[in-house]
């Protein structure tokens, strides 16, 4: 479905069904639109700055912009000032909630399941990276899920990698070094973020759960990285690659990608690992800074 945008009159064609999230400026609803199931994003202009403005229309150009199997779809957007409708896929639940609720019932993750997943993260991240798109906030909060789909949502701080970078963008729980650091950064700093998010589907635990955010920030600085439970060789050393210091011994998406393929095929298993760290409680997963 090709995205448009629609005038005043034709915000009737949406029927808003329930809530499903309230953020800083706006929230999301599920919807009927056309007849169909959507998501529908509501952001109320009047309660941003300028700077939050342009973030906005950023998000929404790029969100635009990408079509992928593993990416939330934006459909239409819609305008009738002061608020904004963005019409976009309907997932079931974020990967950080599935997370809480296998903590809860006390479920334990399994390698290939997980593999299957990192998998499906993995090729919208080459897709991304291969249009120059750094996406800055991978974590669980932003993987969507629908049975087996995992879909990569919330681009609100995506740019082009041409773009001029800020620094500290992001959640300091999966950000990398040089992000806090201030220093020059590139697509390497989804990596990074991805080895965080391989950890917490691995442990079903955010990284740091135990820190407050500036605490995360000041250890990574410093090389300290959450321990990982015991796992397949192979994986650990793919994890502890991803989150090197150094930006440029990582690996990119599509070599991420091959060996996780490969740990596929071979039918990678550990049984169920066992949680690193005891039930948590509710971590804001927003720890972020612009």
């Amino acid at each position: 479905m090709k995205s448009k945008i629609f005038k005043y009159d034709e915000i009737s064609n949406i029927k808003f069904i329930h809530n499903i999230g309230i953020g800083a400026f706006g929230e999301v609803w599920s919807c009927e639109y056309n007849k169909k199931l959507f998501a529908c994003k509501i952001i109320n202009q009047k309660k941003m700055k300028d700077g939050d403005k342009k973030l906005f229309e950023n998000e929404v150009a790029i969100w635009k912009s990408v079509k992928h199997p593993n990416i939330v779809s934006l459909y239409d957007v819609i305008l009738k000032f002061p608020k904004v409708y963005c019409i976009n896929d309907l997932l079931d639940e974020s990967l950080y909630d599935m997370h809480c609720r296998m903590m809860r019932i006390g479920s334990k993750p399994r390698i290939i399941t997980i593999i299957k997943q990192m998998i499906q993260i993995c090729d919208a991240m080459v897709y991304l990276h291969s249009r120059d798109i750094l996406h800055r906030d991978l974590k669980s909060a932003n993987i969507l899920i629908r049975e087996d789909l995992l879909v990569i949502s919330d681009f609100g701080l995506a740019r082009y990698a041409a773009d001029e970078m800020t620094a500290e963008t992001g959640s300091y729980r999966w950000m990398a070094p040089e992000v806090v650091r201030h220093h020059n950064y590139d697509k390497s700093c989804d990596v990074y973020s991805f080895a965080m998010l391989q950890y917490e589907m691995m442990t079903l635990c955010v990284p740091f759960a135990s820190y407050s955010p500036i605490e995360v920030a000041f250890a990574v600085v410093r090389g300290k990285r959450p321990p990982l439970p015991p796992m397949p060789e192979e994986m650990k050393e793919l994890i502890q690659n991803a989150w090197d210091s150094r930006r440029e011994s990582r690996p990119d998406f599509t070599t991420i990608s091959d060996k996780l393929d490969i740990m596929k095929n071979k039918k990678t298993s550990f049984g169920c690992l066992e949680m690193a760290c005891k039930p948590m409680k509710r971590v804001h997963s927003r720890d972020c800074i612009l």
